[in-house]
């Protein structure tokens, strides 16, 4: 799988997040790649992007000395969207529990967390950006 798909996974196996960021009336999750859509604005959701990605190198001797291996180095954002400070912080603190639990292809440690208000919307917002390892299964 890609790690976008990998990552979605990770969160919605989680009932907490996947409870937070419902949307029943369209039966899906506000959980989303680069931005919301304009018509999500004060509701919970979570926007993933992906900074950038660095594929593996295997540096072991041998016949595959020098390809490319299936181990990718992402530096990620997750930014948690609420109409309140408490539900952006709420959310913020699920995603990050979850992402310490990790999977068998995701391991993520977290580089540092900024609180954030939009000034027009005046939605609040914790952004999250974490070094990640994936490997694909």
């Amino acid at each position: 799988m890609t790690f976008e798909a990998d990552l979605r996974s990770l969160l919605i196996a989680d009932y907490d997040i996947a409870d937070a960021v419902n949307d029943a009336a369209a039966n899906e999750r506000r959980i989303y790649p680069l931005e919301r859509p304009a018509d999500q604005k004060n509701l919970d959701a979570i926007v993933y992007k992906v900074i950038a990605g660095v594929p593996s190198t295997n540096l072991e001797s041998g016949d595959d000395a020098g390809e490319v291996g299936t181990l990718e180095y992402v530096r990620l954002q997750i930014d948690c969207w609420s109409s309140t400070h408490d539900g952006a912080r709420r959310l913020a603190l699920l995603v990050h529990a979850r992402m310490n639990t990790g999977s068998s292809s995701i391991r993520a440690v977290r580089i540092s967390r900024q609180s954030d208000i939009d000034p027009d919307t005046r939605e609040y917002r914790e952004i999250l950006d974490y070094s990640v390892g994936h490997s694909p299964q």
